[in-house]
């Protein structure tokens, strides 16, 4: 006796079993998305709070450097007899020392950025334009350094 092969059931199992696949692939790249978005957020935040630190740290030496600024067009202004009753130390202490220091980028850190572009991770990063600006940001402190050493 001939068996008839159910064409209908076969189907549908065929069908279960296809969607099923798709459905586990369309799972896994969304929590794929789902990672990487969850560590692209952990590197903005950590990014933005080093920037943060170091968006103050300017701040302080704009202000410092302003200062040494003006003492140094309150020292041009004075004539000879007010130059002479300022000490060579004071003289130095406010105008020459904090313009110095002010070039400088003590205290700032660019770690964060570093490891993140080093690690190869700002690729986690969708954003073109911000990745560029990035490895920009890293090349002007990597150039900062440079000629930080050469003041020193």
């Amino acid at each position: 006796m001939k068996q008839e092969i159910p064409w209908n059931r076969l189907a549908v199992e065929a069908f279960v079993i296809v969607a099923s696949i798709l459905l586990a692939f369309a799972i896994d790249a969304w929590w794929t998305r789902y990672q990487e978005s969850i560590e692209e957020q952990e590197l903005l935040t950590g990014l933005r709070a080093e920037f943060l630190v170091n968006q103050e740290l300017a701040a302080k030496k704009i202000s410092v450097l302003q200062t040494a600024q003006e003492n140094l067009r309150l020292f041009l202004r004075m004539n000879l007899d007010e130059v002479e009753k300022i000490s060579p130390d004071e003289a130095m202490r406010m105008v020459v020392h904090p313009a110095h220091r002010s070039y400088t980028s003590d205290g700032m850190t660019h770690a964060f950025l570093s490891a993140t572009i080093n690690s190869g991770k700002l690729a986690v990063i969708d954003s073109a334009s911000l990745q560029a600006a990035l490895i920009d940001t890293e090349v002007i402190e990597s150039t900062i350094t440079l000629i930080e050493d050469d003041i020193r």
